[in-house]
């Protein structure tokens, strides 16, 4: 150690304290400290692992802040009282979801008992016009084009069910790690906030402004105004067989996705910026990836679904479908069967604004019940003990 610079022989002087002092105020050094203090002093007689040593410690800094014990004991009273607000709304939660359990449950057995299969390439529409019907073994072909918005020059004129593309920025990404310790006198606690960087590739930009350590983390992005994320375009006329139109709807629900680098005609570009396919993992880089990626790179990736087969489960109407849902069938099920067709495509034929309305209605009343169950045993209570006091004074009439 005499060979040592001052400064170096400080900073092992304060790790050795900090692995040799223990909870109880008494130091020790064990075998693993002994053993740390020797790494560390041959660490420090190479100045260039040193100065990486030096480096990483200060990628991750670390805050600390203190709350009192009134803070804390604030904390547990707001705690509880929002628990108490929040119980009338759970029940009215637990009912609606177990409502909606039930729902489909009674759903699929009906399904499972009236669904009708029919051939696809049968033109049966008339009589199974408001009826379940499986379709299988026929294949769906887009007959529209499918174009991506952010890069028009991917596109296919048919054969596309789905179209999907992803933007992805390489950026710096903070972690924070929190560790809480209670302090030895006054009830209070100390929370130390360590912070983390690494960088990786992010499908929305990070900002950095935020960050602890600013000036080393700063985030870029090497193409403006390119919209980030999941992008995907939905073929608007896709045909199923010779008789049927598949709703967009479900043309969603089909995921046989694959990659459609292929599709790209000449270079991709976004204004003056150029993308490079890499082959290996099928994406398209900017810049070209020759190393490791820069903080503000960008990559886009595109995959889409082809025509091909698809089995149908849904409610038809003439020559498309619609959802299957639970009407009222009357008591005992005492309802006609052309009745039950028209409830059913009524029913299929709301759109999500109409459900959502029911569902804050439900919400509603369920809420007011739950407050009234939790309200009127304790107002009974009050009631009746207010009574006894009557009773027990002469006052009661």
């Amino acid at each position: 150690l005499a060979s040592m610079h001052v400064s170096t022989k400080c900073l092992l002087l304060v790790a050795l304290l900090a692995q040799a002092v223990r909870p109880g105020g008494c130091i020790s050094f064990s075998n693993s400290t002994s053993q740390r203090v020797m790494e560390a002093s041959s660490l420090a007689k190479d100045p260039i692992m040193f100065g990486l040593a030096e480096e990483k410690l200060a990628q991750f800094p670390e805050t600390e802040s203190h709350q009192s014990w009134f803070g804390r004991l604030g904390n547990a009273m707001w705690s509880v009282a929002a628990g108490a607000l929040l119980i009338p709304l759970s029940l009215a939660l637990l009912w609606i979801n177990e409502r909606r359990n039930a729902r489909q449950e009674s759903l699929i057995s009906l399904g499972r008992s009236q669904a009708r299969s029919v051939a696809a390439e049968a033109c049966e529409e008339a009589d199974n016009d408001g009826m379940l019907v499986h379709l299988d073994f026929a294949d769906a072909h887009g007959i529209a084009e499918v174009k991506d918005s952010r890069f028009p020059s991917v596109r296919m004129a048919s054969g596309c069910l789905r179209l999907r593309s992803r933007v992805q920025v390489f950026q710096w990404q903070e972690t924070k790690k929190q560790e809480k310790r209670k302090d030895r006198l006054g009830g209070g606690e100390s929370t130390v906030t360590r912070y983390f960087y690494d960088k990786r590739w992010c499908d929305q930009a990070v900002d950095s402004s935020n960050f602890c350590e600013r000036s080393d983390h700063l985030n870029t992005v090497k193409v403006p105004n390119l919209i980030l994320g999941h992008e995907e375009v939905t073929n608007s006329q896709v045909k199923y067989g010779a008789s049927y139109d598949l709703p967009p709807a479900l043309v969603q629900q089909l995921g046989a996705f694959r990659d459609a680098s292929t599709l790209v005609k000449g270079k991709l570009s976004v204004g003056s910026s150029k993308f490079e396919l890499n082959v290996h993992d099928r994406w398209f880089y900017h810049p070209a990836k020759t190393g490791e990626p820069k903080v503000g790179s960008v990559r886009v990736q595109f995959d889409y679904v082809p025509d091909g087969p698809a089995t149908v489960l849904a409610l038809q109407a003439n020559s498309t479908f619609l959802p299957y849902r639970l009407v009222s069938r009357g008591l005992c099920g005492g309802i006609s069967d052309d009745d039950l067709k028209k409830r059913l495509l009524a029913e299929g034929r709301k759109t999500v604004a109409n459900f959502t309305t029911k569902m804050r209605a439900h919400l509603d009343l369920s809420c007011v019940c739950a407050a009234v169950a939790i309200w009127w045993p304790c107002a009974s209570q009050t009631w009746l003990r207010h009574r006894s006091l009557l009773l027990s004074t002469g006052t009661w009439d």
